[in-house]
Formats: structure tokens, sequence, C-alpha cells
């Protein structure tokens, strides 16, 4: 759900706080099936990597950090970008 909040000439887009984490606990749950997938997008994560990961957003944030020497606020917007492409 997309709120639109509109202040002084200035429309403000809000996306609802439980939207993304809905969605990342579904690709928890499928992160077996979805881990060929995170590795084709970030082809530095080994497969220890993916294990140690294990469908945790925080260590999948972690490890391209790690990888790939990106901040934390790019790291999330990539995988956010991801998560909306599946």
């Amino acid at each position: 759900m997309i709120r639109i909040l509109i202040l002084k000439n200035y429309a403000v887009i809000l996306k609802v706080r439980g939207e993304k984490d809905m969605n990342w606990d579904q690709i928890k749950s499928r992160w077996i099936q979805l881990r060929g997938k995170a590795k084709e997008k970030w082809g530095k994560l080994t497969d220890e990597d993916l294990d140690l990961i294990d469908g945790k957003r925080d260590r999948l944030v972690e490890k391209l950090q790690e990888k790939y020497r990106r901040s934390r606020y790019v790291t999330e917007r990539e995988i956010d970008k991801w998560i909306d492409g599946l």
C-alpha cells in the first residue's frame, strides 16, 4: 500500500512499513529456492555466505557490504529493488 501526503505543494509518497516486512517474510520462507537468484544478482556471494545468510535480511546486508564495499543505505536500496523484481 502506498500513501501520498501533500504538504504545501510537495507530494511525499510514503510506503506502509509492513509492506517490505511482509515481502521479506516471504523471501525468508523461500530462501532455499531464492538463494540461486541472489547468487545470480550478487556473484561475489559464495555458497558458504548464502548458508550463513539463511534468509535473514540483516545478514544479507552485512555480507553485501563486506563483499561490495557499499554503504548500508545503498545496499538496502539495492536489496529492496531486488525484492520488488521477484
